[in-house]
């Protein structure tokens, strides 16, 4: 089935929409999870890790077909450094929810992150502040 146009600007704007309200909602579930259950940063961090891992690895099989496997081995590497890094913030968002709050844990995420890449620019890249 062909997307117009329209309709395909619509379904974009659609899954913006559920992405945000998915992303906005992650700190405020967390913190609900802390009160109602005896659970951890880790794990929060491990099943939403996984769970997105798993909806990822489904999609790209879905839409790609075998092309979602080829890979080269360098992409590889570099896809299973950014997932430790991906875990290894969730693991302190989260640790960082429990002490602070989600206010101050995403503020703090939020505002830091532009900074920090910035800082890792000029001094990796030679980049200029």
């Amino acid at each position: 089935m062909q997307l117009t146009t329209t309709s395909a600007a619509r379904r974009g704007l659609l899954l913006i929409g559920l992405a945000a309200l998915l992303w906005g909602t992650v700190g405020v579930t967390t913190r609900t999870l802390y009160e109602i259950t005896a659970t951890n940063p880790l794990s929060v961090g491990f099943f939403r890790l996984t769970l997105g891992a798993l909806a990822l690895l489904v999609g790209g099989a879905a839409l790609l077909g075998r092309r979602a496997w080829r890979i080269g081995r360098r992409d590889a590497a570099l896809a299973a450094l950014i997932g430790a890094l991906l875990g290894i913030y969730q693991v302190c968002y989260f640790t960082a929810i429990g002490f602070v709050g989600v206010a101050v844990a995403t503020l703090v995420t939020l505002c830091s992150a532009p900074a920090l890449a910035a800082l890792l620019a000029a001094a990796v890249a030679r980049e200029r502040l």
